[in-house]
């Protein structure tokens, strides 16, 4: 029972992340902040996942499947990643410049993210 609420949220998780990443509507992602939190929520949830719940068959590929739309999530991130600003006011707007040290992080974050994703896919798998 609860394997198949975890499998309900991390397919809404993921949704949620590739929707804000390829939308340009109402759903989509106003700041690069906002990017970045959706990608690490989209991997955190697969890699618990796949750390809880056992994916016997054909589970173990609509896992997989999760996984390759987040690549997709990510690949629509870096597409629109030069358009937004760090952070968004109230109304889209760019808010205060971005101190480089939180730049820094943020990019170190990315990195971080996505280094931890692939290492985990490869062990888990």
């Amino acid at each position: 029972m609860w394997s198949s609420v975890l499998l309900l949220v991390a397919v809404a998780v993921v949704g949620w992340f590739v929707l804000t990443a390829w939308s340009t509507g109402r759903a989509a992602a106003r700041d690069r902040d906002r990017l970045v939190a959706a990608a690490v929520e989209a991997w955190l949830v697969l890699l618990w996942v796949r750390a809880a719940v056992p994916l016997p068959g054909v589970l173990s590929w609509c896992w997989v499947g999760a996984v390759a739309a987040t690549a997709v999530g990510v690949a629509g991130a870096a597409r629109r990643w030069g358009g937004l600003p760090w952070r968004a006011g109230p109304r889209g707007r760019p808010d205060q410049p971005v101190p480089g040290w939180r730049r820094r992080l943020a990019v170190a974050g990315v990195a971080l993210s996505l280094a931890l994703g692939v290492a985990a896919t490869v062990v888990l798998a």
